[in-house]
């Protein structure tokens, strides 16, 4: 049989791990959620985004670079919310 102390070292080296990779996935979660909002509003920013409006949709690059830019603006959203999701379980 293992004594007491044994047991209660183990406990304590398990729960130190756990503290250790929560706080791990809640930074995870933090970086996820301020990378999003940025890639949300730098996408906006971007001259090539501003300018786009001003060309007419008939030109296929032109429809693709405005894909590109929903698709970047939704990614921002989808890192978002998957950090928060991950807070939220850790």
């Amino acid at each position: 049989m293992e004594s007491l102390e044994k047991i209660m070292k183990k406990c304590l080296k398990r729960h130190k791990t756990e503290i250790t990779v929560l706080w791990l996935i809640i930074s995870i979660g933090v970086v996820l959620i301020l990378s999003g909002i940025g890639i949300y509003f730098y996408v906006g920013k971007l001259i090539i985004a501003q300018e786009i409006s001003k060309i007419p949709v008939q030109n296929y690059i032109v429809s693709q670079v405005k894909m590109l830019c929903n698709f970047s603006k939704a990614l921002g959203v989808v890192f978002s919310l998957v950090g928060i999701v991950s807070i939220i379980f850790s």
